[in-house]
């Protein structure tokens, strides 16, 4: 399964993220890196830079120096195992034990990439938004998605995803309609059916004073898994406090 943390930076006026006139994003996890990005998005823009580079420099440099303030957000990802779908499986087990999963997952610490220098507790706590996500995926039967890099997949439909036959059904009828693709299963090729539960838990703007707890993060996982199960696919509200 996949559990990891990611720090997301941004640089204002002094002015939250969310408040105008808002904020110019930077690529770089860490804090010492991202600063230095802003930095040399400053610089003049190198004639060779490509279009990305100068939009952010575009954002950036209406930002005086003397009062930019930095924020990070934290968005937590976890992934349960890929299980597969048999007909004699139930949905709803499948479910259930992925939402177990996920909890005990969230339980524990993620691997963090990036980082920030605050060690001191906000006031008001960045809101966390949490979103759950079923997967289903086929692959080709000698395959497993978790631990094959290279391989072939195809997406189940929602439509499609109440039995192991009804996707089998429907895999097949995609692969009918691509039958030009390269690297198409044969018709009659045997194909395994896989199920994951997907979870992005993302926190609110918060200053780089500020230290957000992971385990503010694992606790919104848990509550939105439990009050809402996973069969509730819609995220927690996600407002200023």
């Amino acid at each position: 399964m996949r559990a990891e943390t990611n720090h997301s930076w941004a640089v204002t006026r002094g002015n939250h993220p969310d408040d105008p006139p808002y904020y110019a994003p930077l690529t770089q996890p860490r804090y010492a890196a991202a600063r230095a990005e802003y930095a040399r998005l400053l610089e003049p823009v190198p004639d060779d830079a490509n279009s990305f580079w100068t939009t952010m420099a575009d954002m950036a440099v209406v930002i005086p120096s003397e009062s930019a303030a930095f924020w990070y957000q934290l968005t937590t990802i976890i992934e349960t195992t890929w299980t597969p779908v048999t007909a004699s499986t139930p949905v709803t087990a499948l479910a259930a034990a992925a939402r177990a999963e996920a909890v005990a997952a969230a339980a524990h610490p993620t691997t963090v990439h990036g980082d920030h220098p605050g060690t001191a507790q906000s006031y008001q706590p960045a809101p966390i938004q949490v979103t759950a996500t079923e997967q289903w995926i086929a692959t080709r039967a000698s395959q497993d998605p978790n631990t094959d890099e290279d391989m072939w997949s195809l997406i189940i439909p929602r439509a499609d995803r109440t039995t192991e036959t009804a996707a089998q059904d429907a895999c097949r009828a995609i692969i009918a309609e691509l039958d030009h693709t390269p690297n198409l299963p044969a018709p009659n090729e045997p194909l395994t059916i896989w199920h994951s539960l997907r979870l992005t838990a993302t926190t609110g703007w918060t200053s780089a004073d500020n230290d957000t707890d992971p385990q503010q993060i694992a606790r919104a996982i848990t509550d939105h898994l439990t009050r809402q199960g996973v069969q509730s696919l819609h995220p927690t509200p996600h407002t200023r406090q």
